[in-house]
């Protein structure tokens, strides 16, 4: 509404100086250059939207194929600093959170994997705090508390249950996620 009410007052200096002609030539000049400025910015906006689209697709490729763990770890490590809001530092953390619990399934040390599965749990205890309603946290979180258990005696094991309990009861009742 701003850029018409300006051609508007253009277009009515013109006429009063008697010279249309020229108030036109200006008038869809001056307007291709406020539709030009404002496509730039849209462009710039899902330019960046697209991009870090691009790179949780890439991380999450890279995953699904299971080409080298240890490269989407480093690149989710590298895009955390990066992630501006809540939402989006939850999204690299439960990546974080999964890579932690495949990268635990792997190793063949017991305290290594324990090791992994724990920095899998902080990982996602911190995309909780960030994004309180995000399944996926929770959801990996559960996942290493159980791989973690897994290493543990039947003692220590039993005492892990409410843990899991919680996580799975957040899921169910309170965000209503079923899938």
């Amino acid at each position: 509404t701003f850029c018409h009410v300006n051609l508007i007052f253009v277009t009515n200096i013109a006429i009063l100086s008697h010279s249309c002609i020229c108030s036109q030539v200006f008038c869809h000049q001056y307007s291709v250059f406020i539709n030009l400025q404002k496509f730039k910015c849209v462009m710039k906006l899902l330019f960046t939207m697209l991009l870090a689209v691009l790179q949780f697709a890439s991380v999450d490729n890279d995953f699904k194929y299971g080409t080298d763990y240890g490269k989407c770890r480093e690149t989710l490590q590298q895009m955390l600093p990066q992630a501006q809001s809540g939402k989006e530092k939850a999204e690299v953390l439960w990546r974080l959170s999964r890579i932690c619990l495949v990268l635990g399934e792997n190793q063949e040390n017991a305290s290594a994997k324990r090791s992994l599965y724990k920095e899998g749990m902080e990982y996602a205890a911190a995309g909780i705090k960030e994004d309180p309603k995000s399944v996926d946290c929770y959801m990996w979180h559960c996942a290493n508390v159980g791989r973690e258990c897994q290493t543990r005696s039947l003692m220590e094991q039993a005492a892990a249950v409410p843990d899991m309990t919680d996580d799975l009861t957040t899921i169910l009742d309170r965000l209503g996620a079923t899938d």
